[in-house]
């Protein structure tokens, strides 16, 4: 329970102090690329009921407000519940909701479509959220998840320098942080869901940013986005994207 209020005192904190990915080098890019897969892959009717776990402070669901009318979003924190909510068109009919993605406050069988953006590597319990996702969504429902990639060429080069540097390697300043492989993700999702698509998104070589051309970098986000869109080593990006589709047999 201390690691629970742990994070959502970190979460509260994160959201009051405005943080936007701003210190992050590409984050605006990454997101960018990250959100068009997410449309992309999901092919649902407007009416179908959406649920996305994780909103922060809302740069997902003001997208998914313009296209779907029935959403429901929740974080873990208020703060960031609170910004989403102020973020979002006044026409926007959904519903937002602070909750524990390890304890959903919904009946069995309720959604459509649950997304999972950039959340499950912050989870505490990720087979318990996994679960969660699973009892909530109806029959034959969607699950949309992106994730950072532990195993992908980026990273792994990344913590290649940092071992040849000697210095101590971590996927990032959050309060938990734990990326999974495409391995241990499908192991994690296969008791619940098959994966109907999937997409490594490369975004660029590490490091080019320290060369400092930006010539290179533009080359190299459009050599990734050409590599992507054939899905071509999509176990080797720096985020995984994955629609499946529940296990639920339908009645």
């Amino acid at each position: 329970m201390s690691e629970v209020k742990g994070t959502i005192s970190y979460y509260d904190n994160i959201y009051r102090k405005g943080w936007d990915g701003r210190g992050n080098i590409g984050w605006g890019y990454q997101q960018r690329r990250l959100h068009s897969t997410i449309f992309e892959f999901l092919n649902i009717d407007e009416n179908d009921l959406v649920l996305e776990i994780g909103c922060g402070k809302g740069d997902l669901t003001e997208k998914l407000s313009k296209k779907y009318k029935k959403i429901v979003a929740l974080d873990i924190s208020s703060v960031g519940v609170k910004k989403a909510r102020k973020r979002v068109d006044v026409n926007y009919n959904g519903e937002f909701l602070v909750a524990d993605a390890t304890e959903l406050p919904f009946d069995a069988h309720q959604f459509d479509v649950v997304i999972l953006s950039e959340v499950l590597e912050h989870v505490i319990d990720q087979k318990r959220c996994i679960q969660e996702i699973y009892r909530v969504l109806k029959p034959n429902g969607y699950p949309m998840l992106t994730t950072p990639n532990s195993g992908g060429f980026h990273r792994n080069m990344i913590k290649l320098v940092h071992k040849l540097l000697r210095k101590p390697y971590r996927p990032s300043s959050q309060i938990i942080d734990n990326p999974l492989s495409p391995t241990e993700l499908k192991r994690i999702l296969s008791p619940y869901f098959t994966i109907e698509k999937k997409r490594g998104i490369l975004y660029t070589l590490p490091y080019l940013e320290v060369i400092g051309s930006q010539r290179l970098i533009n080359l190299s986000k459009r050599i990734s986005e050409f590599i992507e869109k054939r899905n071509l080593l999509s176990n080797f990006g720096l985020y995984q994207c994955l629609l499946c589709r529940s296990r639920k047999s339908v009645d």
